[in-house]
């Protein structure tokens, strides 16, 4: 189910589209929104600050349940979620996906494909909080080349830490792989410079605000595309928005406001 909820006609928001990669919007389904009121305000704040697009992403933890069991879950969250938002034009459409952690064996299992944002070959990819292996840089490489997936590495500053060197995130890019940052990594008065680096390098690709709630981590993802236009120009979030509309199937079905 492809969930365009109602793109708006008002032309007051930016002439092209900004994906929300990385939200926890859904209710009910992990440690995001609550309730479907809270969702609600979140896709309204999300909306006025120019995004177009969320990828619903609740948390998958393949230890915890089986991906049907999940996608059942997802399915009941997204349908509360529609039937309240109604004729609401003021909000972001949704494209329903998860936020997969990493499990050995994940290319070899065909039921992660269900996993994906919808409308697109991405999977959102939580890695291990820790020094990667060579072991799970091969997992996630082969997620491409066996199934046909185009990992999207959830997050990626959390684990610059955790590295010795950023050779791995490389490799992965290498691949084929794509690095999504948060936009507070931009907004951050400590890590906003590193972040705007990585971008103009190359080290990431797409932007979510992986927003949980309207209180400790609301939708940010406006302030820090301002930042990336303002440091590094109107090129640097047009170079975003055109791999955006590469990735997601029928672009101008789903994103037909943009123009």
């Amino acid at each position: 189910m492809f969930m365009r909820t109602a793109l708006s006609e008002n032309r007051t928001v930016p002439a092209k589209p900004v994906v929300d990669f990385h939200t926890h919007i859904l209710p009910g389904m992990d440690d995001g929104s609550s309730n479907v009121e809270e969702s609600i305000a979140m896709l309204l704040e999300m909306f006025r600050q120019g995004t177009m697009l969320a990828a619903a992403t609740p948390h998958y933890y393949a230890c915890h349940e089986k991906p049907e069991e999940f996608l059942l879950r997802r399915e009941r969250a997204a349908l509360a979620l529609t039937e309240r938002i109604g004729g609401e034009k003021k909000v972001p459409g949704i494209l329903l996906g998860a936020e997969v952690a990493y499990f050995a064996g994940m290319s070899l299992d065909a039921r992660v494909l269900d996993l994906r944002i919808e409308g697109t070959d991405l999977l959102l990819l939580e890695m291990p909080f820790s020094e990667w292996t060579q072991r799970t840089i091969r997992e996630v490489c082969s997620l491409n080349r066996i199934l046909g997936i185009i990992p999207l590495i959830a997050h990626a500053e959390r684990y610059l830490g955790l590295q010795t060197d950023e050779a791995g995130l490389w490799e992965l890019i290498e691949s084929g792989a794509l690095i999504q940052a948060n936009a507070g990594f931009f907004t951050g008065m400590r890590t906003g410079r590193k972040a705007l680096r990585m971008l103009g390098d190359g080290e990431i690709h797409l932007l979510g605000s992986d927003c949980h709630n309207m209180k400790a981590r609301k939708p940010n993802l406006g302030p820090a595309t301002a930042k990336i236009g303002g440091r590094l120009g109107g090129q640097a979030v047009d170079r975003v928005r055109r791999l955006e509309q590469d990735l997601i199937k029928d672009p101008g079905k789903s994103l037909e406001t943009a123009e």
